[in-house]
């Protein structure tokens, strides 16, 4: 029976003649115009991307025929993931947002909305290792986006002021600036520097529905739902997406959509807390923890607590890529173990009296302007 009490037994069983006549119906297809929106919204974007490519690459053609004097031609290709499914493409999305955002709505007011499958794909990083990185349909990217700006909106307070990342009132140029400021002038101080192992890949599910519930953040049963889809739904390469049965995903949440951050927050939550009640300085930024304090025996005490948090989350420590502790003096000043005169965080360099760029971060920077100046000011020439 619709809840309304008009008679209606429901969205997929409304035997009236009149689709407004339907007051369920006419609910959530008004609900439906704020998923349509940001549906359209996505399409646009993603398909801007696409555009800028097709502008740029026919931008180097016309130089290069310039020059040589011949025709070259001009091969758009499209993103092998749109192959998946049409989903993916936003031209096919933006095309038939109106129908889409009604059937997504009317999946979320009856606590049936399930993502589909996400394609996955390896982007290296600077270390040369790969991260793998997940991308939905246009229209769940839709739904994950919304969501977390919903969430982000109404728990931004919520998370510790030192907690940098994924956040419209705190950026990592703040984090940056709260470190050095801490820093600043001190003769000494300890520092301690841990790297997590595969950090999104590995958080438990129930540590996180255990940390939203515990520490009462703000969200609907519409929302839990929400997460709850995201967290499981699959990740497949695009060779295997034609596949009809998935497996769940168990463990781990999805780097590439934006409900994920949100998540990364949430499960490191408990680990500002504590960070905080040992009265120790720190920054984190998603799972870059930088702990520093005037004593060696709280810092310690500290990445107890980082360790414990970690074994809690379901994320192991990454010991050859972590420092550990040290102190942190300018150069040339007496220690007693193990010194340094500035500390990395997030590609930048922090030290006592200075702020700058790691070599990898600078060297990267001067080579994509290089490549900058070059192709728009003398290629051509």
């Amino acid at each position: 029976m619709c809840a309304t009490g008009s008679g209606c037994r429901g969205v997929a069983q409304c035997t009236q003649v009149n689709l407004l006549s339907c007051p369920r119906r006419r609910f959530i297809r008004l609900k439906s115009s704020v998923i349509l929106n940001a549906i359209r919204d996505e399409a646009h974007k993603l398909i801007r991307r696409h555009q800028k490519y097709a502008s740029d690459l026919a931008a180097a053609l016309r130089r290069r025929e310039k020059r040589s004097g011949l025709i070259q031609a001009k091969h758009i290709h499209l993103p092998e993931y749109w192959s998946a499914d049409k989903g993916f493409n936003p031209y096919y999305v933006r095309a038939h947002s109106q129908g889409i955002a009604y059937a997504i709505e009317k999946a979320l007011a009856y606590g049936q909305y399930q993502p589909r499958p996400a394609v996955t794909y390896e982007v290296e990083k600077p270390d040369g290792t790969l991260r793998p990185v997940s991308v939905f349909q246009v229209a769940d990217g839709a739904v994950s986006t919304l969501t977390f700006r919903r969430l982000v909106e109404k728990n931004a307070r919520h998370f510790s002021a030192r907690a940098y990342a994924y956040r419209p009132d705190l950026t990592l140029h703040d984090a940056v600036l709260h470190i050095s400021s801490d820093f600043n002038m001190r003769s000494r101080i300890f520092v301690a520097e841990f790297d997590f192992r595969k950090f999104f890949d590995s958080i438990s599910h129930e540590h996180i529905h255990r940390v939203l519930k515990d520490e009462r953040f703000f969200i609907t049963e519409r929302e839990r739902r929400v997460i709850d889809a995201f967290l499981v739904a699959p990740s497949l390469r695009v060779s295997e997406y034609a596949r009809e049965s998935h497996e769940k995903r168990q463990r781990g949440i999805h780097q590439g959509t934006s409900v994920s951050l949100f998540l990364a927050n949430v499960a490191a939550y408990p680990l500002d807390r504590k960070l905080e009640g040992l009265g120790v300085g720190f920054a984190r930024y998603a799972d870059d923890t930088l702990i520093w304090g005037d004593s060696y025996d709280i810092v310690c005490r500290a990445v107890n607590a980082l360790e414990e948090t970690a074994a809690e989350m379901g994320v192991e420590l990454n010991f050859n890529k972590s420092e550990g502790i040290s102190i942190l003096c300018p150069e040339g000043l007496q220690a007693e173990f193990r010194a340094k005169a500035a500390v990395s965080f997030m590609g930048y360099k922090i030290g006592s009296n200075l702020i700058s760029f790691r070599p990898e971060t600078l060297k990267n920077s001067q080579d994509w302007l290089s490549y900058l100046i070059y192709s728009n000011l003398l290629q051509e020439l």
